[in-house]
This record gives C-alpha cells, structure tokens and sequence, in this order.
C-alpha cells in the first residue's frame, strides 16, 4: 500500500537509528555485554513498524478473493440451478478467509 514509502524505510532503519538502539539497549561496553536486548528491541520495533501496512495489504487481499469467488458464482449459470451448491462454496471460502487471518 501507499503507507510505506522507500524514506520511512531508510529513516527507520538507518544506521545511525540502527547503532544508538544497539548500543543503548544492553549499555555502552559492547565489549563485556553481547548487544542482544538491542537486536531484540530493534526486531521487535521494526515488525511493529511494518505490523499496520502489512494487516492492510493482507485486508486488500481477502476482500479481493472474496469478491471474486462471489463474482464466479454469481457468473456461473450451472451454479444457479444449485442454489444450496452456492451457499456451500461461499461458506468454504469465508471459512479459508478465516483460516489465514492474521
């Protein structure tokens, strides 16, 4: 979608944003601590970041997928003779629509 754009990216993930978290996190003497609370809180920042575009981008998808299930039954004249038929393919996919659900 239109929410992540290549500057928010590169000012997120900038080297300099990237080293002061690092080097926070677990306090400045890299050298007797290992810096994993900062690769820690720096994954756990950046799939936060990236958490609301992405729910969107997988909301565009569903309801593209069911719009075009409900477009192929609704197009199908062999379905319309066979309306429980129809009933039961919508009901398959809003239970695959659940089934991926984030």
């Amino acid at each position: 979608p239109k929410s992540i754009t290549i500057n928010r990216t590169q000012g997120h993930l900038s080297l300099q944003i990237v080293r002061k978290i690092v080097s926070e996190a677990d306090g400045y003497q890299p050298h007797l601590i290992a810096p994993k609370q900062g690769y820690r809180c720096l994954i756990d920042e950046s799939l936060n970041y990236f958490r609301g575009p992405t729910e969107a981008s997988l909301d565009a998808v569903q309801f593209v997928l069911k719009e075009l299930v409900r477009r192929s039954i609704a197009e199908t004249e062999e379905l319309r003779r066979f309306p429980t038929l129809q009933s039961v393919f919508t009901a398959a996919a809003g239970v695959g629509d659940q089934h991926f659900q984030y």
